[in-house]
């Protein structure tokens, strides 16, 4: 979930970075979301959120040029 060993592009631009992580497992973003918060980092955060456009809805998944 969390970056893994070894520094990202991210982090060496001075970013504290999280992913890829599924944009569809709400559980797993709010325990995210709420790790970001309570830690005492001050810099910026970037979360990578990986999702597939129109997921559950048939018409967007299967037209990928519209339901944005």
């Amino acid at each position: 979930m969390i970056s893994g060993s070894g520094s990202t592009l991210f982090e060496e631009l001075g970013l504290y970075y999280i992913g890829p992580v599924d944009g569809h497992n709400i559980d797993d973003l709010v325990a995210i979301l709420k790790e970001v918060k309570s830690t005492n980092s001050t810099g910026p955060v970037l979360i990578h959120v990986i999702t597939e456009k129109g997921r559950g809805y048939p018409y967007a998944e299967k037209a990928a040029d519209k339901y944005h």
